[in-house]
């Protein structure tokens, strides 16, 4: 069976970088082709990471955060069992 609450919780990181980049981009009224181009990140690279369609690579993640002078942090969290 599959536990649909884990499967939601597994997907919340990419859903919060996705919330980020669309709010910087949408917040700076860029299209996703203008966002690409600043970004130096591919269309296609800046199309899945908005709709959390990929796993992002770290090295991806932090080009991105160089180019729009943000800083990229990754947090281990205890977990309430």
């Amino acid at each position: 069976a599959i536990d649909y609450e884990q499967v939601s919780s597994d997907l919340q990181p990419q859903r919060e970088i996705m919330k980020v980049l669309q709010n910087y981009r949408l917040s700076n009224n860029l299209t996703q082709e203008q966002f690409a181009e600043k970004s130096g990140i591919s269309l296609s690279d800046i199309k899945m990471l908005e709709s959390a369609t990929v796993d992002s690579s770290l090295d991806l993640l932090k080009r991105l955060a160089d180019s729009i002078k943000m800083e990229l942090r990754i947090s281990f969290v205890p977990v309430d069992m």
